[in-house]
C-alpha cells in the first residue's frame, strides 16, 4: 500500500487537471473520492503525458467490464492508451468494455457500438407531481 501511495498520489496530482471536468460532469463524487477509490484499488488510474483515464472493473453476474469512468486531455493520447488498457482488462477477465460520456465521444469512438442512452432527472428540489 504504501508504494502505491508514492506512486499513485503524485501521479494523480499532476493528471488530474485532465479529468475534474469530467468529475464536475458526473457530479457524482468529489476528487477526494475518487484518489481514496485509487489507493483502494476500486478504480485504475491511468496517467498519460497529456491526459488520464481513470477506470473501474464491474463484476456483474453473467459478465466482468473494464469501465472507462473519468477520461480528458489530448484525444489522441487517449485513443493511443485504450488498447494497453484493454489488454490489461482482458489479463483482469473482462469481456467487454463500456464507457460513460458525453455526445461527442461517439464521434471519436468509431469502433465502439452504441448500447443505451443514460437519461437523469434531478429531483432533489421537487415538491411532486
Amino acid at each position: 500500500m504504501i508504494d502505491l501511495v508514492k506512486s499513485a498520489v503524485p501521479q494523480w496530482f499532476r493528471v488530474r487537471q485532465y479529468v475534474l471536468p469530467a468529475l464536475d460532469l458526473a457530479a457524482t463524487h468529489d476528487e477526494a473520492d475518487v484518489l481514496i477509490g485509487i489507493l483502494e484499488g476500486h478504480y485504475q488510474l491511468w496517467p498519460g503525458h497529456e491526459s488520464a483515464i481513470v477506470t473501474e472493473i464491474r463484476t456483474y453476474p453473467k459478465m466482468k467490464t473494464i469501465h472507462f469512468w473519468l477520461v480528458g486531455g489530448a484525444l489522441d493520447e487517449v485513443l493511443r492508451m485504450e488498447e494497453s488498457i484493454v489488454r490489461w482488462a482482458r489479463g483482469a477477465g473482462c469481456t467487454r468494455a463500456t464507457a460513460a460520456g458525453r455526445k461527442g465521444w461517439a464521434r471519436a469512438l468509431k469502433h465502439w457500438t452504441f448500447h443505451t442512452t443514460t437519461l437523469f432527472r434531478d429531483i432533489s428540489h421537487e415538491q411532486g407531481r
